[in-house]
């Protein structure tokens, strides 16, 4: 009976083995792309899939097992089957992308400050959370002086990004800080004139340049009016050669000539614009340039007395329309200059609900800790201003 039993089950089992290859017989898979895949980690994987033939006609009936994470680094493989025939393709899930770092804060320091190194900088990367940060620097935290600092910054894969940057190391600033005010700019390298009305207004191109050179060669610093805005409310300090360099009215002198001039010694500035005119608007993204508010249509001489300032007669409403809308088109709310140096409450009423957070009169002066906000002093810049008065001036 056994005997039976074995020779039934060979015959059952030479039947069943014909009948498998059968199914087997005659398959083809091929590759469609590269059998071998290079993802960086946080792209898709697109799969280019296969084409299986059997007798030479295309079948749709495979499966396809795919395990590939893209958020997580590592090598994955995708199968392709059909009954007991297989093809592989080899999906590595790499990290090829270079940290990202950038100056998070002004790049100074003042001497005996707390301030680690690493918090000028912001990083961040693609996958890795934490990062390791090189510094290389022979800065002297208790000595004035401009020094080299550069940063580099690595990932687990061993992407690395680098930046270096100039610390200015000052003492902190007691006597406040200067904002300069210029006005209109004449080529006297070309032979120009300063113009009869108000000639002191007008700036000489060779002495602007000298100025200029001056506070580039002698490591001045030019706080943003953020910092000026924490500086008088006693949040920061600031190095005691900081300065802030300010133009009325926008005029085109100052785009023809004073331009050029700071933008070679990388030098900020801001211009007051009286925005109803529009020559100003095709300067808006130059290097070291931006725009703040001198009023839309208010600068001019209407109001009767000595303080004949628009915005000395204007009733409230029509301030604050004209304000609203000046700042629509220079976009920022940081300062404004008052047209000659006048202003009343109204003013400052409609400068408040217009979100100005900065006024200037021509007062002379420096703004120190805990002044006005809205009655914010100058220095004034004139023709025939030499080096020396400059010096001076500013120091």
């Amino acid at each position: 009976m056994k005997k039976y039993f074995i020779f039934g089950f060979i015959i059952i089992l030479i039947g069943i083995i014909p009948f498998v290859i059968h199914l087997n017989a005659n398959y083809e898979i091929n590759l469609i792309g590269l059998k071998d895949v290079i993802i960086n980690v946080g792209n898709d994987y697109v799969d280019e899939g296969v084409v299986v033939k059997r007798f030479g006609k295309e079948t749709k009936n495979y499966e396809i097992i795919n395990n590939v994470n893209n958020k997580v680094i590592g090598n994955y493989e995708v199968v392709y089957k059909v009954n007991n025939i297989e093809a592989k393709r080899n999906v590595s899930v790499l990290d090829t992308e270079k940290p990202k770092i950038r100056l998070k804060k002004s790049n100074y320091y003042l001497i005996n400050s707390k301030v680690d190194l690493k918090d000028y900088v912001e990083v961040n990367d693609n996958y890795d959370k934490n990062l390791d940060i090189k510094i290389d620097s022979n800065i002297n935290f208790n000595k004035n002086g401009v020094y080299k600092v550069k940063y580099t910054v690595s990932d687990s894969s061993k992407n690395e990004s680098e930046l270096e940057t100039m610390i200015n190391v000052q003492e902190k600033d007691t006597d406040g800080i200067p904002v300069l005010m210029y006005h209109w700019f004449y080529d006297d390298i070309k032979g120009e004139k300063p113009g009869a009305k108000n000639s002191h207004n007008y700036i000489a191109k060779s002495e602007f340049e000298k100025q200029m050179k001056y506070l580039k060669d002698n490591n001045y610093y030019f706080p943003t009016w953020q910092e000026l805005i924490d500086y008088i409310d006693n949040k920061i300090d600031l190095p005691k050669k900081s300065i802030i360099l300010t133009d009325d009215d926008c005029l085109q002198s100052f785009f023809d000539v004073a331009l050029p001039v700071f933008q070679k010694y990388e030098v900020p500035f801001t211009s007051f614009c009286i925005t109803k005119r529009s020559n100003w608007q095709k300067y808006v993204g130059e290097s070291y340039l931006e725009f703040e508010s001198h009023t839309n249509a208010l600068h001019n001489r209407i109001c009767k007395g000595s303080w004949d300032g628009a915005v000395m007669c204007k009733d409230y409403d029509t301030i604050r329309d004209d304000l609203k809308l000046s700042i629509e088109k220079v976009k920022n709310t940081y300062s404004f200059a008052y047209p000659f140096g006048h202003y009343n409450d109204n003013t400052i009423k409609a400068l408040k609900e217009v979100g100005i957070k900065l006024a200037f009169t021509i007062k002379n002066g420096k703004v120190k800790k805990g002044m006005n906000k809205y009655k914010l002093p100058r220095v004034r810049i004139s023709r025939g201003t030499s080096i020396e008065t400059y010096k001076r001036l500013i120091n």
